[in-house]
């Protein structure tokens, strides 16, 4: 019989086949890719923090320990830039430099004030005595007048530093601790910058070895 105008057509309810891709694979990229991600982020966090407490618990040991076992003796008889030549400053700045490459350091350094400013001691890189220290910090100052270790991180003429400042204490005729100066134990900006950079090396390298498995699992699942 053919049906007429008045009959009702039946419906035909068409399916949607959705690719195995879109449906399956798709979404487990997704969940694997967030997943790394977090993962990279919270390691790159905890590495850089724990690198950060390293390095700053070297340099603060340096400062320290340094300041502590300064040579007193030796450091009161350099007073002029040509002191340099002397055996006092020879032996002062060869305990300094020792300090310096045990604990891979760029510089380490004393400073002395005097009218309120600070002046250059005895240091690694053979600075003149009595050379102005340009870039002082509220830190350098404050360490000078109650004696705590402090971190510092400041530019001048020679580069940017970070590191941590200690008193150099002595005792004088009467018997009375005065501290005399400040001794530096410093690393360059960019050597601080380079522990970051190299978290971010190996988090990337965890990126790229979790992407290249994620993409391994997505086309065996696909065959």
């Amino acid at each position: 019989m053919i049906p007429s105008r008045a009959d009702p057509i039946p419906f035909q309810r068409k399916r949607v086949i959705v690719p195995l891709f879109a449906k399956v694979i798709l979404p487990l990229m997704v969940t694997i890719s967030l997943l790394l991600g977090f993962s990279a982020y919270i390691i790159y966090i905890d590495s850089s923090q724990r690198l950060s407490r390293e390095l700053d618990e070297r340099l603060m040991r340096v400062a320290e320990l340094a300041a502590n076992r300064a040579d007193l003796e030796n450091l009161e008889q350099i007073s002029s830039p040509l002191d340099y030549r002397e055996s006092p400053y020879q032996t002062v700045q060869e305990q300094l430099t020792v300090a310096r490459t045990a604990a891979g350091l760029a510089w380490v350094g004393i400073y002395y004030q005097e009218n309120g400013y600070f002046y250059y001691w005895v240091d690694t890189d053979i600075t003149p005595t009595g050379y102005p220290f340009f870039n002082p910090t509220q830190a350098h100052y404050d360490t000078y007048q109650d004696g705590e270790i402090r971190h510092v991180a400041y530019t001048d003429e020679f580069g940017s530093y970070y590191g941590f400042i200690a008193p150099v204490r002595m005792t004088n005729q009467a018997g009375d601790e005065q501290i005399v100066g400040v001794l530096e134990a410093s690393v360059t900006a960019e050597a601080r910058q380079l522990v970051e950079r190299k978290t971010l090396n190996r988090v990337a390298v965890l990126l790229i070895f979790g992407s290249i498995a994620a993409l391994a699992l997505s086309g065996l699942l696909m065959y």
